[in-house]
């Protein structure tokens, strides 16, 4: 049997519009209508019997050419070609409700990485999932009205809990991935069939989804309704999701980020039996890291952002940083840094804070990595602020590893010794007073 091995080569070749596409997509339909019966484990791809050929490389390439006439009209602004309005609807059905060998033999690309989305996009029914909904969406960009009953119909098929071959988590992860898109395609559809896409009865599948779902989603009100219930049921349970492996406790971060965004974007109030951010705190109670990280990722939120804060966003990020000062740590509070550096905060505020941020720190130490050399570009506009912080990291210091970088030391302490602030002028004196008994004598030549 040498048409599958001679087929399978067709992933080699870039698709292009100078050949017969009605051709080559009969030519796939026709492999496609020869399936792989159940070889089992034991039975490899390389092991081409004549009584029982292998026909997954051909499935993969049927794929690959598939893929690539989508990426070509999506690339090239191009419309869809009548051949394969005509013909790519039945393709696609096949493609993803036939057997997979590597799939429903659980033959993983990746044997020990928990990484569901990595092995969907290496396997033929998974990636032709994903392809379906990309031609869903290209049949929507020539046609706002066009019908796309027949996408929602095989995936619909490939949901149904009686399906032939049940779906394996990396398709999980991959329509969970494209869950957002779904909606696009046919709100309605997507709805009625949430608790499907995210079984909760079935805490590995759900996890594989949602975790898809959190990587490739960027915070919207309309989606957060939809999903909500999905959202409280990840943070009841973040430590069986952490505990998961690498891929899952990254998860977790991203899903105290995303909460994040939704109290930002008004969602719900920070505090109270309504807030998932505070309940999310309350499920990390023991995980100082992940807690840390959160904080270090709102202040890079904030670092990153040009211009002005509406005022009511910008009070909910201060209302976060009040509570977990009272509430938190050193060590979560140690990704303060980007905080200190946000030029859409306020100077005299971003001082103040860091001020006492350094409150708490004087138990544990300042970090010994904290960039707070960037407090000198506040002067000579806020001289006392800068001077009041310095003196501070300088207490702080007491000869352990954290190193007091010499020009921003001298500029400050020059800003303060030429305050017309008496109260400036002293502190000024008394920290560096501290720094040459601490044996830092570089410091100790200041200009006049």
């Amino acid at each position: 049997m040498e048409i599958p091995s001679q087929f399978s080569s067709l992933h080699k070749c870039r698709f292009h519009f100078g050949f017969s596409l009605d051709l080559w997509l009969e030519t796939c339909e026709w492999v496609l209508a020869h399936p792989d019966g159940e070889r089992g484990p034991s039975l490899q791809p390389a092991d081409r019997l004549s009584e029982n050929p292998y026909w997954g490389s051909c499935r993969r390439a049927v794929e690959d050419l598939v893929s690539d006439l989508l990426k070509t009209c999506h690339d090239n602004q191009l419309p869809l070609p009548p051949d394969g309005l005509q013909l790519l609807p039945d393709l696609f059905d096949m493609l993803c409700t036939q057997y997979d060998w590597a799939l429903d033999e659980d033959q993983r690309v990746f044997p020990e990485s928990d990484d569901w989305l990595s092995e969907a996009i290496n396997n033929a029914r998974s990636s032709a999932l994903q392809d379906l909904i990309r031609f869903g969406m290209l049949l929507r960009r020539d046609d706002a009205h066009a019908d796309v009953g027949t996408i929602t119909a095989t995936l619909e098929r490939r949901l149904n809990p009686a399906t032939e071959f049940p779906l394996t988590l990396p398709e999980r992860a991959i329509l969970g991935a494209n869950y957002e898109t779904i909606i696009a395609l046919d709100e309605t559809w997507a709805i009625s069939n949430k608790s499907t896409f995210f079984p909760q009865d079935d805490l590995n599948a759900w996890a594989a989804a949602f975790s898809a779902f959190l990587h490739f989603h960027r915070p919207y009100r309309a989606t957060f309704e939809i999903l909500q219930v999905d959202f409280r049921f990840a943070v009841q349970h973040l430590p069986e999701l952490a505990e998961r492996g690498p891929a899952h406790a990254e998860t977790a971060d991203t899903l105290g980020q995303q909460l994040f965004r939704y109290y930002v974007g008004g969602q719900y109030p920070l505090q109270g039996d309504d807030s998932l951010v505070e309940q999310y705190y309350e499920t990390t109670d023991n995980r100082s890291e992940r807690r840390a990280e959160l904080f270090k990722h709102v202040g890079l939120l904030l670092y990153h952002t040009k211009g002005e804060l509406d005022p009511h966003i910008e009070d909910r990020f201060k209302d976060f940083f009040e509570w977990r000062l009272e509430s938190g740590t050193a060590a979560e509070l140690a990704g303060f840094e980007f905080w200190l550096q946000a030029p859409c905060l306020d100077p005299v505020w971003r001082l103040k804070a860091f001020s006492r941020t350094l409150d708490i720190w004087q138990t544990d130490g300042i970090p010994d990595w904290f960039n707070w050399a960037s407090i000198a570009e506040l002067l000579p506009e806020h001289t006392a602020e800068v001077v009041e912080c310095f003196a501070k990291i300088v207490e702080g210091y007491r000869g352990a590893s954290m190193y007091i970088w010499p020009e921003p030391a001298k500029k400050i302490l020059n800003a303060g010794l030429n305050s017309s602030e008496e109260a400036v002028r002293e502190a000024a004196r008394r920290t560096r007073e501290s720094l040459l008994n601490s044996g830092l004598f570089n410091m100790a030549v200041l200009e006049n």
